[in-house]
């Protein structure tokens, strides 16, 4: 797991949320991730697409798009 996503799954176990802002070449602007219960729900702007995952999952989606995150809170 990469530095950056682990400190981005903290920020999320700490405060329930956070909002990724994207470089456009990921084909996202941004993507919010909020925490319900053992499970972690994901937005994705443009297209509105909600959908759940587990940490496993989220962890490598963000390992995926690491090179593409510019800043989260």
């Amino acid at each position: 797991m990469k530095l950056k996503t682990k400190s981005i799954l903290n920020v999320v176990d700490t405060h329930g949320k956070a909002v990724l802002k994207m470089d456009r070449a990921s084909g996202f602007i941004q993507l919010t991730i909020t925490k319900r219960g053992n499970d972690y729900l994901i937005g994705e702007h443009p297209g509105g697409k909600i959908y759940k995952t587990d940490q496993k999952l989220l962890a490598l989606q963000l390992d995926d798009f690491a090179m593409f995150i510019n800043s989260w809170a």
